[in-house]
């Protein structure tokens, strides 16, 4: 389970990370990290753009 800290923690920092590593753990697939996390593709998406996130296997297809 996990335990906050007494200072406390912010959301974002909190959701970037679990989307960074989920991404990470899934070779950066937007559509498998979705899937893992329980959430859609445009969801996926869309925090993707909101939390500024790239990755040069992206940058390459475009």
């Amino acid at each position: 389970m996990f335990k906050l800290p007494p200072q406390g923690l912010k959301l974002d920092d909190v959701e970037r990370s679990l989307i960074v590593e989920t991404l990470e753990a899934c070779n950066w697939v937007q559509k498998d990290a979705a899937e893992m996390l329980g959430i859609s593709k445009r969801v996926m998406n869309y925090k993707v753009k909101q939390l500024g996130l790239a990755n040069a296997r992206w940058l390459k297809n475009k």
